[in-house]
């Protein structure tokens, strides 16, 4: 232990290297507990929170892993209970899409649509199809992206052979946008206007758009599915595998069971992290779309964040909010949700709903922490060991602080070792001989030179002088 420790720092002692170690436990330690709910989401987002959130499935006793996988061909096929005797489905695999399966097709056909007036969607007019889905965009003041998404979506899913409508929830009023109580508004209009009418709900941001019109718009019976877990801003990689933003699947029954977003989150972020925690506490699993079918393009623009003018509701409260989405999901969500909607107009295109949802209260963070008095006392028994002085973050932290010991210590080693040896170059040549090669006066005979040298001595000048002589040297020296 010793000899590494010296390699890496040189002459440093044992005593002080453990010295410095227990240092750094201690500044892990505090802010371990100081930054606990930043540091669980930020694990989480490495892959690494499994330490706090498995806990919550064993202690419901959940069955399966978190994260599951949905075969292509299973999806393709797969149909609502409500269709089992119909024989008038559409071909599971529609013939007009193009997009990796039709290679040869030299020009986008798209199927024969009605536009259902009375129940409001679209469906094919040759045949059943075997999903209806009702896609919710939450919106405000973007118009330009929503025709954008509006113009792209349409003749994919018609395309598809998927009943479906495009419902915009269009926030009212001048007050922070709120994305989670939007979807959980656009779900309780359509499902109280629509009872009945659709399997899948589809919650989608109006600044992504599908780049594979293979990725069908449909429903799991078993799961919900993250269809926008591929996005060109990402480099088509899932940035995390708790990731539920973007592009999200749900069957009612499902987004009801997580009783779905939280009402709590006023601006942008993190009310994505507490779906993902919603998922795992109601013991569902959760899907990342399989991106050989489902890539998106990001549609650039600036986001929307915090509540402007609100000290309180910064990063750091989203993440504590987030870290408890399990102990409030039953009492935060659809079912306390206080709205009004209405219809501003439909076509086949989209229908526009209008939605007042309310105004984020003065004192954002105290009126939460009072609301669902979120401490110590509240907090079950069983997740204790997933507090501060869990073994996870603490040692994840240290990790990281003995890594940037060592990188700053090596440079430091290497600068100074670069210093000296300039030191010493600079030191050699100020300590040259002080005799200077004033002239050489017979160039022409090799063996034959003649020298003159000079030196101080100080006051004194002196002048040797070397001349050839026939196999003996000569030399003269004159004194100034």
């Amino acid at each position: 232990m010793s000899k590494i420790l010296r390699v890496l720092f040189g002459k440093l002692s044992l005593s002080r290297a453990l010295c410095l170690l227990q240092i750094a436990l201690l500044i892990a330690l505090l802010v371990s507990c100081s930054f606990e709910s930043a540091i669980k989401l930020f694990l989480v987002h490495l892959n690494l929170g499994n330490y706090w959130v498995e806990p919550i499935r064993t202690n419901k006793s959940c069955e399966g892993d978190i994260l599951t996988h949905l075969e292509y061909e299973d999806l393709v096929e797969e149909v609502p209970s409500r269709l089992d005797d119909n024989d008038s489905l559409c071909t599971a695999n529609s013939p007009y899409l193009y997009n990796g399966r039709n290679k040869n097709q030299t020009e986008i056909t798209t199927p024969s649509y009605d536009f259902n007036g009375t129940r409001g969607y679209n469906e094919p007019s040759e045949c059943v199809s075997r999903q209806r889905t009702a896609v919710i965009i939450p919106y405000r003041n973007r118009q330009e992206q929503l025709d954008q998404l509006l113009a792209h979506l349409n003749p994919i899913l018609k395309r598809q052979l998927i009943s479906y409508q495009i419902f915009v929830i269009d926030q009212q009023g001048t007050t922070t946008f709120s994305r989670a109580r939007l979807m959980n508004a656009g779900f309780l209009h359509v499902t109280t206007h629509y009872p009945g009418v659709f399997d899948c709900f589809i919650f989608h941001d109006v600044d992504l758009l599908l780049e594979n019109e293979l990725g069908l718009y449909k429903c799991s019976s078993r799961f919900p599915r993250h269809l926008s877990s591929s996005i060109d801003k990402y480099h088509y990689t899932v940035p995390w595998a708790g990731i539920t933003g973007g592009v999200m699947a749900f069957t009612e029954s499902q987004y009801r069971q997580v009783n779905g977003f939280s009402n709590e989150y006023w601006g942008w972020g993190c009310e994505d992290d507490d779906m993902f925690i919603r998922i795992v506490n109601a013991c569902l699993q959760l899907e990342q779309a399989d991106k050989a079918y489902y890539t998106y393009a990001m549609i650039v623009h600036t986001y929307e964040k915090s509540y402007k003018g609100d000290s309180e509701l910064n990063d750091y409260f989203r993440f504590k909010m987030a870290e408890s989405a399990n102990l409030r999901m039953d009492s935060d969500g659809i079912n306390n949700l206080i709205y009004e909607t209405r219809m501003m107009e439909s076509s086949e295109n989209s229908t526009i709903i209008a939605a007042d949802i309310g105004q984020p209260e003065a004192d954002i963070k105290s009126a939460f922490q009072e609301k669902f008095k979120l401490n110590e006392q509240t907090t079950p028994k069983n997740f204790a060991h997933a507090t501060c002085l869990s073994v996870t973050p603490i040692m994840f932290l240290l990790s990281v602080q003995t890594t940037i010991f060592i990188i700053i210590s090596m440079l430091y080693r290497y600068f100074i070792k670069e210093w000296n040896a300039g030191a010493a170059v600079t030191n050699a040549k100020s300590s040259k001989s002080s005799y200077e090669l004033l002239e050489n006066e017979n160039d022409d005979d090799m063996h034959s030179d003649s020298i003159s040298i000079q030196s101080f001595d100080g006051l004194h000048r002196n002048t040797h002088k070397r001349q050839p002589s026939n196999g003996l040297d000569s030399i003269s020296v004159q004194t100034i």
